[in-house]
């Protein structure tokens, strides 16, 4: 995977954001000449970790944000839950603007499901555990 990074956390590390991010990309069969920036920003809020961006207008490139005010942990598998969004864009199995899955609508200006009854992120945080345990 071609990758860009800012702000990388002291408490991270490259070393440790390098073996990440590799494994990941292993874990998910992740396109090695797939574009990915991930961005480290300040913490937004104690619920808030991260989030898929999605692609960027010329559909090149993903785009993460990661809280730098998780402890590395939380950062660690924060990365792992990002990347699964990642993937699935990547498959076509969750829409370029966040609102299908699989091509069944989730989310319009009348219909809003809960977060965490989404499909797609019940895969993610099923994929960000077994890939945290596998990890470490």
């Amino acid at each position: 995977m071609l990758l860009s990074v800012n702000k990388v956390p002291k408490k991270l590390g490259t070393d440790t954001l390098n073996k990440v991010l590799n494994f990941a990309e292993k874990y998910l069969k992740l396109n090695p000449r797939m574009n990915i920036h991930i961005e480290f920003v300040k913490n937004k809020g104690i619920l808030w970790k991260g989030q898929y961006e999605g692609m960027d207008q010329y559909g090149e490139t993903h785009h993460i944000d990661i809280s730098d005010g998780l402890e590395k942990e939380d950062m660690i598998k924060t990365m792992f839950h990002e990347l699964v969004h990642v993937k699935q864009t990547e498959e076509g199995d969750l829409s370029i603007d966040g609102k299908s899955w699989k091509g069944k609508l989730y989310k319009t200006d009348h219909m809003e499901v809960d977060y965490e009854h989404l499909p797609w992120e019940i895969e993610a945080f099923k994929l960000e555990e077994k890939m945290w345990k596998e990890f470490k």
